[in-house]
């Protein structure tokens, strides 16, 4: 296990970029923008060929320490290199050298442990071993690859086409914007209302996030306009190689019956296909999230969240 100021960040986002476990939330850069330099990773060597790593992010209270989950990073865990095998056993045997090897580097003190796993992700039997807890969460995953704009639309359930049509009646228009003021100014209204849906002090993560992603094409915001101007609805999206992830996307409720919410992540969807990219909800397990991202036709998803509290933590009823 390496401070990040001692990782080859090279290497590391190379093997991110081409693992069927890697994603943006795994690459330094975007580890940087939300911890500010302050994360850590393991990383698995066979010989002096790097096979795996995992970012980790270790924090302290009280005189404990502890590793949860950091916001806006929905998929950590262990991102495999690509590779390719003769077998299917010696794909499991190594993976589970593998997976040994990084338990073997978890610091054996921390009270509480936290982290989702990428869907990638396929073989947690040794951490079940150690006495961690598993417990499979869903997202929804849209591929619309390479498909046109009018097969994308088909597939939308009945009502999620009316809604598009009733937010184009209202003259809701969709414009790609270059900072987070029109996701930040509906955030600090609705929380002026008695709606906290983002705490105020994730603000500035969620600005280095569009400010670094804007730099080098890794993210875009969108946000639905109506007729007067306002700003009806907003988002914030990123990407990798292969995928556009939801980061935060939320509707004015002033403006509800605008379906200005529905039109703006159509579009997101229709970009996502342009860039050849499959569209990731990241998480639908509260129903009314969950009844929206299944109108657009997408697969509910299946990913680990893994962890582990100490008895201390159980003793204490936390």
């Amino acid at each position: 296990m390496l401070h990040n100021s001692g990782i080859d960040k090279s290497q590391w986002d190379k093997l991110v970029s081409e693992s069927p476990q890697g994603s943006i939330f795994a690459e330094s850069g975007y580890l940087d923008a939300i911890l500010h330099g302050a994360w850590s990773g393991i990383e698995v060597y066979d010989g002096d060929e790097l096979m795996a790593v995992m970012p980790i992010f270790i924090k302290q209270k009280w005189g404990f320490q502890y590793a949860l989950q950091p916001i806006m990073a929905k998929y950590w865990g262990i991102v495999f290199k690509k590779k390719e095998y003769i077998a299917t056993h010696k794909e499991y045997s190594f993976k589970k050298k593998i997976v040994t090897a990084v338990l073997e580097c978890i610091p054996p003190g921390l009270v509480n442990w936290n982290y989702n796993f990428h869907p990638g992700f396929d073989y947690p039997l040794p951490f079940s071993w150690k006495s961690y807890k598993l417990r499979a969460s869903y997202t929804y995953i849209l591929d619309v690859r390479g498909k046109p704009g009018n097969e994308i639309l088909i597939n939308y359930s009945p009502a999620l086409r009316s809604s598009i049509r009733t937010a184009q009646k209202h003259g809701i228009n969709i414009r790609e914007d270059r900072s987070a003021d029109s996701l930040l100014s509906i955030l600090k209204q609705e929380r002026q209302s008695g709606k906290t849906i983002f705490e105020p002090k994730y603000y500035d993560t969620l600005e280095c996030i569009i400010k670094y992603g804007l730099g080098n094409g890794k993210s875009f915001a969108l946000s639905a306009i109506d007729g007067s101007g306002n700003a009806v609805a907003s988002s914030v999206y990123i990407k990798d190689n292969h995928t556009v992830y939801a980061l935060i996307h939320i509707m004015a409720r002033a403006f509800s019956k605008t379906d200005g919410l529905s039109l703006l992540v159509h579009h997101a969807v229709l970009k996502a296909a342009v860039l050849n990219c499959k569209f990731d909800f990241l998480g639908s397990m509260i129903q009314p999230v969950e009844s929206f991202n299944r109108r657009f036709g997408a697969v509910p998803t299946p990913y680990l969240t893994i962890s582990k509290k100490s008895r201390f933590l159980f003793a204490f009823g936390k």
